[in-house]
């Protein structure tokens, strides 16, 4: 199922039009620095690329993290782990719950 539906989504966005872009840019969130003898370690911290299109839908944007639901060892490749199946259906759980899934 899980790469399944990738292959599908890129197949999709293979054929379909380009989508015009109003604004694009990107910003860092949170950040910890930690300094000691060894160094400097930077942690917790995120970086964001973004894109508006145009003619832009409201629409809610969420995150969700899989650690969240004990679901371990994910790459950052949606759906490409040995474990996709288990992410799809703690995601399709997710979808439910937030009654985002129709």
């Amino acid at each position: 199922m899980g790469p399944f539906v990738l292959a599908l989504a890129l197949s999709v966005s293979a054929v379909a039009a380009p989508i015009p872009i109003e604004r694009e840019g990107s910003f860092t969130a949170g950040g910890t620095v930690i300094s000691g003898e060894k160094g400097t370690l930077h942690c917790d911290h995120g970086f964001v690329d973004y894109q508006v299109p145009l003619h832009a839908k409201k629409t809610g944007l969420f995150l969700w993290h899989s650690s969240s639901v004990q679901v371990k060892g994910n790459t950052h490749i949606a759906f490409a782990d040995l474990n996709n199946v288990q992410v799809a259906d703690q995601l399709s759980l997710f979808l439910k719950k937030n009654k985002l899934d129709r």
